[in-house]
């Protein structure tokens, strides 16, 4: 897994039990002509952890950072990622942070904002 950057590790202590954070993922550019196997291999990662969080029960929020980078550098495939959004529980809130959305997923979900400088 990747390194957790320390303001979410700040979190992460202060809400201990009530919280969980962990870095799917590595600094750096990718590519998006040739995104390395590991980058791909970690977001993959990602998705899954979370959609298992989500079904795991226990959450009120599972909050998934940087998730439309991911696919728009071909880290992620839409389609999985629109899978695990379709399929969230009830009473479970799923957020997906990250800019240009694309918008098949903006179609799916309950509410987008969109914040600029």
């Amino acid at each position: 897994t990747g390194q957790v950057p320390r303001e979410d590790l700040a979190l992460a202590e202060k809400y201990a039990g009530r919280l969980e954070v962990r870095a799917m993922g590595r600094e750096g550019a990718v590519d998006p002509a040739d995104p390395d196997p590991v980058d791909v291999k970690w977001a993959e990662d990602g998705l899954a952890l979370g959609r298992r969080a989500l079904h795991k029960g226990g959450w009120d929020a599972v909050v998934l950072l940087g998730v439309t980078p991911c696919v728009r550098l071909g880290l992620l495939d839409l389609d999985r990622v629109l899978e695990v959004v379709d399929d969230r529980p009830d009473g479970t809130t799923l957020i997906l942070t990250g800019s240009d959305a694309p918008d098949e997923l903006r179609r799916l979900v309950d509410l987008t904002k969109d914040f600029s400088k």
